[in-house]
């Protein structure tokens, strides 16, 4: 497994071609993968007004994505000095790798609305898929005593 995280979702995204078909879709995974971590860190410091609110039931339309991105953009700047610097680190590099997708995407999305809130999702709920390899590992054992007891 490579060690750069560009290089990891790269991989990814090419042993499911059938799924990641397009920039937009690409770019909507890593977002949510932007989303899952800034929420994350407002349930961990109680913060009310989390960024999950603005999820529309997950029926979001292509602008509701491009409005939702600017939002977790400005959080990040806002939580920046509270932020543990490996996670906000992570999350800059993340905004990043969005950027390059976002960019190819361009404004004309050709996936469904039902695509495109369904990648979103799945970025969301696969944080743990682009950890290093210790790190997996480390959780693993973890999982496995927890399992055991």
């Amino acid at each position: 497994m490579a060690d750069n995280l560009e290089e990891r979702l790269e991989t990814f995204f090419s042993q499911y071609p059938d799924f990641f078909r397009t920039d937009e879709e690409k770019f909507l995974f890593v977002m949510g993968q932007i989303h899952s971590r800034i929420s994350r860190f407002q349930r961990e410091k109680n913060i009310v007004s989390t960024v999950d609110l603005k999820l529309k039931a997950y029926n979001m339309r292509p602008r509701d994505f491009m409005n939702h991105f600017k939002e977790l953009k400005w959080k990040i700047t806002q939580y920046s000095r509270e932020m543990d610097s490996s996670i906000k680190n992570t999350i800059l590099y993340l905004f990043q790798v969005a950027d390059k997708y976002a960019l190819k995407s361009g404004f004309e999305w050709k996936a469904s609305i039902e695509d495109l809130n369904y990648a979103f999702l799945v970025g969301e709920l696969a944080t743990g898929v682009f950890k290093k390899p210790e790190a997996s590992k480390e959780l693993d054992n973890r999982v496995n005593v927890k399992e055991n007891i």
